[in-house]
């Protein structure tokens, strides 16, 4: 009887372990290739998500992991453009001005002269519309320079008071939660500002010397304040090339160090500024010295920091009563392009604060500050069909390593996206498969390129993709897929994300 009994409880046991399994068997053909693509060697160590919908009929074509968090990247830029696109409007500008308190007087304005930003984020020599890949056109400083020219051809040759770079169309929060003291030393981790210059980077030049020992040359671009010390050898040709560069939070020196081998090409870096609007002022006045116009004054910077929330006047008006120079951006669909083909952090960052300026009365933010922009976003995003439990954002870049979201909190915006007014111009800001963006090197099958629109995101141990794919058979499908805590090279993981796309795409 004993016996017996044991059975019995060993083979309820077992029914039950069952019943808690998916039943593998029922799963389609295409499912289980996906399943192998994710659960085979090192992929199976990580943390997969994944949701595929058909936009036509919302048949969910696979599945996995669909409503659980994951760190999305870059992905977050989806959220911050489609919120700008929605809410600011494609026909949106961002207006830079150089004011003064006084007129134009003889050629002379008595007091500062005042370089005011307001969120335009192309002030560089970036090509805008976006021409298929990053192209530059000039100097780090034209938009400075056409500024000077202006006010050079208005009759300016004398200014008695400082150049002051004012950036309080923001609050003063350059860096979000969430990113780490080694991004600020990088392009990719720029300050956020109003007022921004060359994509708020500095551009560093290492060309080798005549032979082995010399010490090689390095030029920094705009030097706007900030010193090298170079330590950088010239070394044999075969040598290795390795370059060190490092600047503590908050000193405007760059340490350089390590070898370049002779007879190489120079060695390029994007690295970044520490106070935007002072980079702008310096530069603002070395250009009006280059034309001849006398500052008597020096430079100084104009903040609205947290502790300075309440100003008195409206931040969409001249800060001063006369408006000497101006400068009127692209329309913002423009740089919502610009934002998702490269992944372009700081102005992702940009469009995130504008919003939070345009909503902040709405909100009871102050204006232009990070949490007003966030808040601004959150409720277009439940506008939009999402639920609060499956997205949780600390920035607009995605570059935060608190951010997260949902794979079908994902779908859900890019299928509201999809049917909206704007549509046409949305598509038009993503990347597509083996041809620009951040995709030219990828999804290059015979099935999926050029078929494939989707929004890249990658850093350590993450990756995530997710936009929109017309398949073999015609089917216009909606996807995310993100992986987190994998212990994979980046083009491993990137693989197989593609794999399981090109899977998808030649079976529906």
């Amino acid at each position: 009887m004993k016996k017996l009994l044991a059975v019995c409880c060993f083979v309820f046991s077992m029914l039950a372990l069952a019943a808690a399994q998916p039943n593998k068997s029922h799963k389609s053909p295409l499912a289980t290739r996906i399943d192998k693509l994710l659960d085979e060697g090192q992929s199976a160590q990580a943390h997969w998500g994944v949701l595929v919908a058909d936009l036509k009929d919302a048949r969910v074509v696979f599945a996995r992991n669909e409503h659980k968090l994951f760190a999305p990247a870059s992905n977050t830029k989806l959220f911050t453009t489609a919120a700008a696109l929605e809410t600011l409007g494609p026909k949106f500008t961002f207006r830079t001005t150089v004011e003064a308190a006084t007129p134009l007087t003889e050629g002379q304005v008595a007091g500062d002269l005042v370089l005011v930003g307001r969120g335009d984020p192309n002030l560089s020599p970036r090509v805008v519309p976006y021409p298929g890949r990053s192209e530059y056109s000039a100097s780090p400083m034209i938009a400075i320079d056409k500024l000077a020219d202006q006010l050079f051809a208005a009759g300016l040759r004398s200014v008695s008071g400082d150049i002051v770079g004012d950036d309080t169309y923001f609050l003063f929060e350059r860096y979000p939660d969430g990113w780490t003291v080694d991004d600020t030393l990088w392009d990719y981790g720029a300050p956020v500002s109003a007022l921004t210059v060359n994509d708020n980077e500095l551009w560093l030049t290492v060309t080798p010397g005549d032979k082995p020992g010399d010490s090689a040359q390095a030029v920094l671009e705009p030097m706007a304040g900030f010193s090298v010390e170079n330590r950088i050898r010239t070394v044999e040709k075969d040598a290795p090339h390795r370059i060190q560069i490092n600047r503590e939070p908050g000193s405007k020196l760059f340490e350089l160090w390590g070898e370049i081998p002779v007879g190489g090409s120079d060695s390029h870096q994007r690295l970044a500024m520490d106070d935007p609007a002072e980079v702008a002022a310096r530069c603002l006045r070395e250009a009006l010295s280059a034309r001849g116009v006398a500052v008597r004054g020096g430079v100084r910077m104009r903040h609205r920091r947290a502790i300075d929330r309440d100003i008195d006047r409206d931040i969409d008006a001249p800060a001063s009563p006369f408006v000497l120079a101006a400068v009127e951006s692209l329309p913002l669909a423009a740089d919502l392009k610009v934002i998702n083909k490269v992944s372009q952090n700081l102005h992702a960052e940009i469009v995130l604060r504008t919003l939070g300026v345009a909503h902040h009365e709405l909100l009871g933010k102050p204006p232009g500050s990070l949490a007003a922009g966030l808040e601004a976003r959150k409720a277009f995003l439940l506008k939009a069909g999402l639920t609060s439990e499956e997205f949780y954002f600390l920035d607009g870049s995605g570059l935060s390593r608190a951010d997260v979201v949902a794979p079908a909190a994902t779908v859900q915006l890019l299928t509201y996206m999809d049917a909206s007014p704007n549509r046409e111009i949305w598509l038009d800001t993503l990347p597509i498969a083996g041809t620009d963006g951040s995709l030219p090197s990828r999804l290059q099958t015979s099935c999926t390129l050029g078929k494939i629109l989707a929004k890249t995101g990658t850093y350590r141990h993450t990756a995530a993709l997710s936009g929109y794919m017309t398949t073999s058979h015609g089917h216009r499908l909606v996807f995310s897929i993100m992986v987190n805590n994998h212990n994979m090279p980046a083009r491993d993981a990137t693989r197989v994300m593609d794999n399981v796309l090109d899977e998808i795409c030649r079976a529906q």
